[in-house]
């Protein structure tokens, strides 16, 4: 469960979730060339992914699209406010 102060952070951020985010995600990563993302610059997001419920993560608020996958919806939002993660 997200704290208020969290979610208000994320939301100040350009930080999406969900079905939105993964969208994004996936329009970034389909439309980009090379290793440079200018698609949609300066957004990041999770979103949980599979079954098995990993969390995905993205950001591409410097132009390079980066992504990663998580055990658990607050990692991935840690990683996304560039926390360092402990597997």
């Amino acid at each position: 469960m997200l704290t208020k102060s969290k979610q208000n952070y994320i939301e100040q951020q350009s930080v999406f979730f969900g079905l939105v985010a993964k969208i994004i995600c996936d329009y970034i990563l389909n439309n980009s060339k090379g290793t440079e993302a200018y698609v949609a610059p300066w957004v990041a997001g999770y979103f949980q992914e599979g079954t098995d419920g990993r969390w995905v993560a993205f950001d591409n608020r410097t132009g390079s699209c980066w992504v990663e996958e998580f055990y658990t919806q607050e990692q991935a939002i840690d990683w996304i406010n560039g926390k360092d993660i402990e597997d």
